[in-house]
């Protein structure tokens, strides 16, 4: 199956550790946060949204783009020890809509 999936919580809990390793950095990175709010340690590359979320909610997870032997390093060191993610009070629906909404408020305002 290809594009959207409903089963993203069900494929994801089979994981021990998830990996966001794109070269080019995304916006937001919805994969990486959904993993960390399921308490699932993800390493992914230090650039984007990826490199924003991981730094608020599991820092270690950030390696150095394109550093495959540091992505290696750190699956190595977690599969013994994997670290458990903070809690996702960051990255929250609510958060993103309130933000949105003052942004448009102080625009319309300021705008008149």
């Amino acid at each position: 199956m290809v594009g959207h999936r409903h089963d993203l919580k069900e494929i994801l809990s089979l994981s021990q550790i998830v990996l966001s390793l794109s070269r080019e950095p995304e916006a937001f990175g919805r994969t990486t946060i959904e993993a960390l709010s399921l308490g699932i340690p993800v390493i992914g590359y230090d650039h984007g949204g990826v490199s924003e979320q991981l730094h608020a909610l599991l820092p270690e997870g950030a390696v150095q783009v394109a550093n495959c032997q540091q992505v290696c390093d750190t699956i190595s060191s977690w599969v013994q020890s994997p670290p458990v993610p903070l809690p996702n009070t960051t990255f929250t629906l609510e958060s993103m809509c309130s933000k949105t909404q003052r942004v448009y408020e102080k625009f319309y305002l300021e705008g008149k």
